[in-house]
């Protein structure tokens, strides 16, 4: 895990990322030397930040970055995500780094993985079905085949990643189908599949590899600064995956997407460890606000339930319909609570991003720092694993001085 922070007005964008990170996920061993910020090209205001995994298909994120701009020394782009553009690109045609054989590898991995996880939620249904009225073993059948295609119609209910056309899935499915197969029969053993679930099995692998169900090892990468055409700063986070058949999964979140004007002057975006960021924005811990809301809902729900359970006893003609009105009235109430408490929220973040607005560069720089120390602090004197530590590295990018470096390690000494 980490802790990353962008702050942005019309001046300029500070990033500021930490430097801990583990050898996989949940790993108890912990490096707090690992660089996450990076000029994306040479004499060109543009940063990367990366977040999750360090790796894509076996290769660091910082030597795909630093070969990136070797080879693209120079070149320019008139827009943020001309460049965003340009290093997906980059990635999905250097076969150097990205062999097919390591795209293949990643795929079957992916597949075997997704495969294990299909196969625990049959005997999940399996073992819930024995537990209540027992089954037969010609009942099994049918309830495997109601286990895949319940996560088939949740996989294809996800949007399509781009890149992923109707030719290119059939394609995919050409490619990997036998692969597929033997994984399937390798992962399934003896577990009874009809033939029609069989082939749902691949169709519903073929939809994992091209919808939005993501690796679970994937990587954020957060676009920040200017264009050569852009006069106001600019953020591109993009979620990426492994690579098939030469193209990358990747998802890109528009929401989280920020471009600044005159008519939007500031913004704070914080990435991967959010929570110590929105509570200092927000007046309260994410948990416990979703709690509240939760908590507030559920009280409304049962003193509905109790009065009408109530009135039942003493008089049933007067909960006809009564059950309804009152969930109809509840549910307005709390729409109201709901709109209220969001007020509430904005009038407390809103003068922090006004003031955000008017920073000037070397407090923007400060602001970022110390919101990724906030997280690494509380980190630090909690029960937690220490997943955000390290130096942190703090960068600043503005159209007149470029990418300029406020703080950052090293692993040799400065002469």
């Amino acid at each position: 895990m980490t802790a990353e922070i962008a702050v942005l007005n019309t001046t300029a964008v500070a990033l500021a990322a930490d430097s801990a990170a583990s050898t996989m996920p949940f790993a108890d061993k912990i490096y707090s030397s690992v660089d996450k910020l990076f000029q994306l090209a040479d004499n060109a205001p543009v940063g990367i930040m990366i977040n999750g995994s360090s790796e894509f298909l076996g290769v660091p994120w910082e030597t795909i970055i630093k070969v990136y701009r070797k080879e693209r020394q120079g070149q320019e782009f008139p827009l943020l995500n001309d460049y965003k553009d340009d290093f997906l690109e980059f990635i999905s045609t250097h076969q150097g780094m990205f062999p097919c054989e390591r795209q293949t590898d990643f795929t079957i991995h992916l597949v075997r993985s997704y495969l294990n996880y299909l196969r625990e939620l049959i005997e999940g249904a399996l073992d819930e079905a024995i537990s209540h009225d027992g089954i037969s073993p010609e009942e099994v059948p049918s309830i495997v085949h109601s286990a895949i295609e319940e996560q088939y119609e949740l996989v294809a209910a996800r949007d399509r990643l781009s890149g992923f056309d109707t030719d290119e899935i059939t394609t995919i499915k050409q490619l990997f189908g036998s692969r597929i197969e033997s994984v399937k029969d390798e992962v399934f053993g003896n577990l009874p599949l009809e033939a029609q679930s069989s082939r749902l099995v691949i169709c519903l692998v073929v939809e994992v590899l091209t919808r939005n169900y993501m690796y679970p090892e994937r990587t954020g990468l957060i676009f920040a600064g200017f264009g050569e055409e852009e006069y106001f700063p600019r953020l591109v986070p993009v979620d990426v995956g492994i690579m098939v058949n030469g193209r990358v999964r990747k998802v890109e979140d528009e929401e989280q997407c920020v471009t600044i004007s005159p008519e939007s002057p500031a913004a704070i975006m914080p990435f991967a460890q959010q929570e110590m960021v929105r509570t200092f924005l927000e007046g309260i811990h994410p948990d416990m606000a979703e709690h509240l809301a939760t908590a507030i809902a559920g009280l409304f729900s049962e003193f509905v339930n109790r009065l009408c359970h109530e009135l039942e006893n003493r008089n049933s003609g007067l909960v006809q319909g009564l059950n309804d009105r009152l969930t109809t009235e509840v549910q307005s109430l709390l729409d109201e609570l709901h709109s209220h408490w969001e007020g509430l929220n904005t009038e407390h973040w809103m003068p922090i991003i006004d003031n955000v607005a008017v920073l000037p560069i070397d407090e923007l720089a400060a602001m970022a720092e110390a919101l990724v120390n906030l997280t690494k602090f509380r980190r630090r004197i909690s029960q937690d694993r220490e997943t955000v530590g390290g130096p942190i590295d703090v960068v600043v990018i503005s159209k007149g001085d470029g990418f300029v470096w406020v703080k950052q390690k090293h692993y040799f000494e400065r002469s």
